[in-house]
């Protein structure tokens, strides 16, 4: 009678702790005692009995299904598999295929006692499988917790005794990919031409991959962690949640503006690209608030503005009702306002002065000397923490002491950084506002002598410089929400009017249409 044995170790430590051979020294024993000669030996190691999908397991299957085996030695039921369903099936085809099997821990016998103590052992031992999945997986999210990191780092960073440290050489490379794209002057496939041909290597090698590929920085420009917050949440586990600190290698301001312009590029993707569509990512629903998207029904009907929550009906919560919208009249009129505005220098100078009252009130001179302030206090408190931490090891009988001091230092640390994150930002809008008034500038000196030869993408960003939104409500109206301040009438009584708003209505009885077109 021909026999095999089958073993199976979960993990590779246990492999490494010789379990396997253990198995295998009880199964040959086993199989001596009862006079069986072992041919084939079936070991599967380091591969869960939660799965089905193990390489000696499916040769072993191979070999019954083919009649190569007449008796089949398992140390244990958990062995073969720990999930009751799996077990009961291998089971089925093992006795289907007239292959006696033989455990050695439990003899199986062939009565209803026997099948229902294996069908308990079966439920203890996917029983014994899910709380061990439990403490293990309760185990990682304490290790992550505490700063302790499992698997490959990610790029810019290297692991060294399990804790993520900074590698100097990749952590310049994403410092430089997110310069270069959050300031909006280098697409994903440009930044990745640049990389290659710098000769920076990527993880998995530059040949294999033929270099940088977009979706790669794509993934490095998403992760948060590089601005030093790593959010993590395990699967399955109540309160896995938890944000720990890493080291940060760039400021939250640039990641939030590589974030603004991937979603940007998100929004103008979804677009049809057979047409164009003037107020891409900037019209919304002024009564869901939710973005209208281009739509066509085919090819030679009109273009139309539809909201999005509109469309989607039977998915919204709250379904919209608002109007299709016609998109040449809309668009029409629109580029009519915006042009009005360039060609009357007159209606924009109080905008340009409101902006520039604004950064000087906003003060930048101050902001930089609080800044100065605050990091000379920096200095003082880290100096102060240096010679606690030297008190601590010449007295450690006066440890308790500094300790609290250490503490209220570290609070004190902790408010003084979140005072210099507030200054970096108010001086980062200063210098954005500033940034958008020369741009306005320059614009309009450039744009009047062409406005009529302008083509379609550069209509396009003339709308996003000026324009923050275009808001679209029922019965014909239509709001635009500019970026500057700007008068309804060049009236130099009403200096001190601003209108961020206006509205256009008039005349555009074609632009809204009562029912979806045909």
């Amino acid at each position: 009678m021909i026999t095999a044995i089958y073993a199976r170790t979960s993990t590779d430590r246990q492999e490494r702790e010789e379990t396997v051979k253990s198995q295998l020294a009880a199964c040959e024993a086993f199989a001596a005692a009862n006079q069986a000669s072992v041919a084939h030996t079936f070991v599967d190691d380091g591969v869960s009995g939660a799965t089905l999908t193990r390489p000696a397991l499916a040769q072993l299957r191979d070999a019954i299904r083919a009649k190569r085996i007449a008796r089949l030695i398992i140390y244990d039921t958990d062995r073969l598999s720990r999930n009751l369903s799996h077990l009961l099936i291998l089971m089925e085809e093992i006795n289907r295929a007239g292959v006696e099997v033989l455990f050695v821990t439990c003899p199986l016998e062939d009565t209803p006692e026997g099948r229902v103590l294996f069908n308990i052992k079966g439920v203890f031992a996917e029983y014994e499988r899910e709380k061990i999945r439990e403490r293990t997986l309760r185990g990682k999210v304490s290790f992550i917790k505490q700063g302790g990191w499992f698997g490959p780092p990610p790029y810019g960073y290297s692991v060294v005794d399990q804790r993520l440290q900074v590698d100097p050489v990749e952590a310049h490379w994403v410092r430089e990919i997110f310069a270069l794209y959050a300031d909006g002057g280098t697409s994903l496939h440009e930044l990745a031409r640049y990389l290659t041909n710098h000769g920076v290597p990527t993880r998995k090698g530059s040949k294999k991959w033929n270099g940088w590929q977009p979706e790669v920085l794509r993934r490095i420009l998403t992760r948060e962690l590089y601005t030093g917050v790593f959010r993590r949440r395990l699967r399955g586990i109540p309160d896995s949640e938890c944000e720990v600190a890493v080291p940060a290698l760039v400021d939250r301001t640039t990641w939030q503006g590589a974030q603004k312009r991937l979603l940007q590029n998100k929004i103008e993707s979804a677009r049809n690209k057979v047409h164009f569509y003037l107020l891409s990512g900037l019209l919304r629903c002024g009564v869901c608030g939710n973005r209208f998207y281009g739509r066509v029904r085919h090819r030679t009907a009109p273009r139309y503005y539809i909201c999005e929550t509109a469309h989607d009906r039977a998915h919204s919560r709250v379904p919209c009702d608002n109007n299709w919208i016609r998109a040449d009249a809309l668009e029409a009129a629109v580029w009519k306002q915006v042009v009005d505005l360039i060609t009357r220098p007159e209606a924009v100078l109080i905008g340009e002065q409101f902006l520039a009252d604004a950064a000087q009130a906003d003060g930048k001179a101050t902001l930089d000397e609080q800044l100065f302030v605050v990091r000379r206090g920096i200095a003082k408190v880290e100096t102060k923490k240096s010679r606690a931490l030297d008190l601590i090891l010449e007295r450690p009988q006066d440890k308790s002491i500094l300790a609290a001091k250490l503490a209220d230092m570290d609070r004190e640390m902790n408010q003084l950084r979140e005072r210099e994150r507030s200054l970096m930002d108010g001086l980062s809008q200063v210098a954005s506002r500033e940034e958008r008034l020369e741009a306005i500038r320059q614009a309009f000196r450039s744009l009047r002598p062409r406005l009529d030869t302008l083509l379609p993408d550069d209509r396009r960003k003339v709308c996003r410089l000026l324009l923050e939104e275009v808001r679209a409500y029922r019965r014909r109206e239509v709001r635009l929400n500019w970026l500057i301040p700007v008068t309804e009438v060049p009236d130099p009584d009403a200096s001190t009017a601003f209108a961020a708003t206006r509205s256009i209505s008039d005349g555009l009885g074609a632009v809204v249409t009562q029912d979806s077109p045909g």
